[in-house]
């Protein structure tokens, strides 16, 4: 583990105070803590991912050509850095100038959209704690983002906010101090982090029933609403299919101002039914064979509703 790494894992990254705070549209509370305490999964890196992170070091090169301020970048040789001050707060600017941190941001289509308010462009929240936790780290109280919005270079400022750090900090401070150094989960939230980690903490049923609480009652309650909802809003999407089905026809694209939408014929392919050719050649097998690839699949844990729920309704449908 390199020295970058380290210090990853024992503090709190600008990524990392952005879920910790709420305000984080890509992790959570809970995944920031399955990656502290050793138990998170490798992310992916999506094409946008890819693609921005390709373009750091144009994008602080521009910066320098329009600006004509000279910056130290760290895109080729990316170094996190500690405060001095606050051991847990760490960063990795894209860039440091004399008197301020330049961050590079060259979002994709889809996160484009964010950029833009009802006042105009503007910075997402999300990337506001990420260069405050930056300015700490290197002393600056002024930021820069370098930004590339549908083909445009553009730069957006924004500056030291005390009030704002104080808060992020005390949030950062709570949350190793109650949940990484504890090893105790933040409270169960509606990711797919969440999920995978209470299968894997409890990975087993004792067969017991437990009494409902107050709180399980509303829990439960919450349940069925989200349950009922889910199945009104299938049921209204397949009735909108259906009819904009039947309003194509034949044809295979409708144009509206919301987007296209289709509905192609695939091109025909071959399949070969496996489970058929098992199922034929199984009289002629033998039983050592057979032994031989068999093998004890652990049984999963199931969440299911109240049947009753399924039924409601279904009458009057």
């Amino acid at each position: 583990m390199g020295r970058n790494d380290v210090l990853r894992s024992k503090g709190i990254t600008g990524s990392d105070i952005a879920a910790i705070a709420g305000v984080s549209p890509y992790a959570t509370k809970y995944d920031v803590f399955l990656a502290k305490t050793g138990r998170g999964k490798p992310v992916e890196e999506s094409l946008d991912m890819v693609r921005g992170r390709l373009k750091e070091k144009y994008l602080i090169d521009m910066y320098t050509h329009v600006t004509g301020t000279e910056v130290w970048s760290s895109c080729d040789d990316q170094e996190t850095l500690q405060s001095s001050v606050h051991p847990l707060v760490i960063a990795t600017p894209d860039g440091i100038a004399d008197d301020r941190v330049v961050e590079a941001k060259a979002p994709g289509r889809q996160s484009a959209k964010y950029w833009r308010g009802d006042d105009g462009e503007d910075v997402p929240v999300w990337h506001i704690p990420q260069v405050l936790w930056q300015m700490e780290v290197t002393g600056k109280r002024k930021a820069d983002f370098a930004t590339e919005l549908y083909g445009d270079f553009k730069i957006f400022p924004t500056e030291w906010h005390q009030q704002l750090f104080d808060s992020l900090l005390y949030k950062a401070e709570k949350f190793w101090r109650d949940h990484v150094v504890k090893d105790v989960a933040p409270e169960a939230d509606g990711t797919v982090a969440c999920e995978e980690f209470l299968s894997e903490l409890y990975p087993k049923s004792n067969a017991l029933t437990v009494a409902g609480t107050e709180e399980s009652e509303v829990l439960v309650g919450m349940l069925q609403h989200a349950f009922k909802l889910r199945k009104m809003a299938d049921k209204m999407d397949l009735e909108a299919r259906n009819l904009i089905k039947e309003q194509l026809g034949e044809y295979e694209v409708l144009e509206s101002s919301l987007g296209k939408i289709s509905w192609k014929t695939n091109k025909q392919s071959s399949r070969v039914d496996y489970k058929e050719i098992v199922e034929h050649l199984r009289p002629s097998l033998s039983n050592d064979l057979l032994a031989k690839y068999t093998y004890t699949v652990p049984g999963a844990r199931v969440f299911r509703l109240p049947s009753a729920w399924h039924k409601e309704g279904t009458d009057n449908e």
